[in-house]
C-alpha cells in the first residue's frame, strides 16, 4: 500500500508536494491528465466519465490537487467545470472509502464572498463566483463521506515561477510597463508553505477544514509595486488599471480574499510570510 496517492500529480501544488514527500521518504504515486505520462504516473482525466477510469493503488491518504481552477473558465463553461470540479469528486470520495482511504482535498477562499477579511473556517460558506460554488460543493462531498476526511482551503499560492510575476519580471527587464489591478486583492501564500502544511497534516492525521492564508490582502497594483521595487525598478514602470475595466466580474474580484488561519497555526506550528517579505522571499534579483 501507498502513503499517499495524488490525484493532479501534475499540478503546480502535486508535482510539489510529491518531491516533498519522497524526500520525507513516503511512497507516493500521482495521476495527471497529460497524454505525455511518466511511467510512473497514472493517466486520469476527470472530465471523463467514471467508468472510463483506470483503476487506482490502493494509498493510505489521498490528496486531490486537481480541479479546473480558473474562475473565467468556469464560468464560462459551468458543464465542464461542474463535472471536474464537484461531479468527478463524488466518485473519487466513494472510490477512497472502498479504499479506507483518508481524503486531503484542497480548496479555495472563493467559496466565501470576499465581503470581509479573515474569514473563519466555522462560518457558512457564501460563494459568489461559478468556481466558488463548485468548490463549496466539493467541499461538502468530502466532508461527508468520512469524519477522517480534510479540507485545506487556499488563497493564491505563490511559486517562483508564477506566470504573472514572471510575465511581469519579463516586461519590466525589457523596459516595458507593466499595468497591474487595483481592484482584485489576494493574500498570498507561499507554495513551499502550503507544501510543507499538508505534509504535516498527512503525518498528524488532522480532519475537518484548515485554512491556508497570507495574513493580510493587497491589490496586484501594490503586489506590482513591490515586486519592481524589489528588482531595483522605479515606480514609473508600474501603470495601474482597473480589473472592472477589462471585463472582469465583481464577483470574481472580491474585497477580500484572507482566511482565518489560527487553527492551522495551532496545530501545524506554521507561519505565513507578510506579501512584501513572501515577494522577496520568492523571487531573486536577476
Amino acid at each position: 500500500m501507498l502513503d499517499v496517492l495524488i490525484i493532479g500529480g501534475d499540478s503546480m501544488i502535486g508535482r510539489a508536494l510529491a518531491t516533498d514527500l519522497m524526500a520525507d521518504g513516503l511512497t507516493v504515486s500521482s495521476t495527471s491528465r497529460r497524454a505525455d505520462i511518466d511511467a510512473e504516473e497514472i493517466f486520469l482525466d476527470l472530465a471523463t466519465p467514471a467508468t472510463e477510469w483506470p483503476e487506482l493503488p490502493t494509498a493510505k491518504t489521498w490528496v486531490i490537487a486537481a480541479a479546473m481552477a480558473r474562475l473565467a473558465a468556469c464560468r464560462q463553461d459551468p458543464e465542464t467545470s461542474r463535472r471536474v470540479n464537484v461531479i468527478a469528486l463524488q466518485s473519487l470520495a466513494k472510490r477512497a472509502v472502498l479504499q479506507n482511504a483518508k481524503i486531503i482535498f484542497l480548496s479555495s477562499d472563493q467559496v466565501f464572498d470576499g465581503s470581509r477579511p479573515h474569514r473563519p473556517a466555522t462560518d457558512s460558506t457564501c460563494p459568489r463566483s461559478e468556481y466558488g460554488r463548485q468548490k463549496a460543493q466539493a467541499e461538502e462531498i468530502i466532508l461527508a463521506a468520512s469524519a477522517d476526511n480534510l479540507v485545506i482551503r487556499l488563497t493564491k499560492v505563490l511559486s517562483a515561477d508564477d506566470a504573472l510575476f514572471t510575465g511581469w519580471r519579463t516586461s519590466l527587464t525589457q523596459g516595458k510597463v507593466i499595468t497591474p489591478f487595483t481592484d482584485k486583492t489576494f493574500a498570498p501564500v507561499a507554495l513551499n508553505t502550503v507544501t510543507d502544511g499538508i505534509s504535516r497534516a498527512i503525518a498528524r492525521e488532522i480532519t475537518g477544514i484548515l485554512q491556508f492564508s497570507g495574513p493580510i490582502d493587497i491589490d496586484y497594483a501594490t503586489a506590482a509595486g513591490y515586486f519592481a521595487n524589489h528588482l531595483g525598478f522605479s515606480a514609473e514602470h508600474v501603470l495601474s488599471t482597473a480589473a472592472a475595466d477589462a471585463g472582469i466580474p465583481a464577483e470574481e474580484r472580491p474585497a477580500f480574499t484572507s482566511l482565518d488561519t489560527r487553527r492551522t497555526e495551532q496545530t501545524l506550528g506554521l507561519a505565513f510570510a507578510r506579501p512584501d517579505e513572501l515577494i522577496k522571499q520568492a523571487y531573486a534579483k536577476h
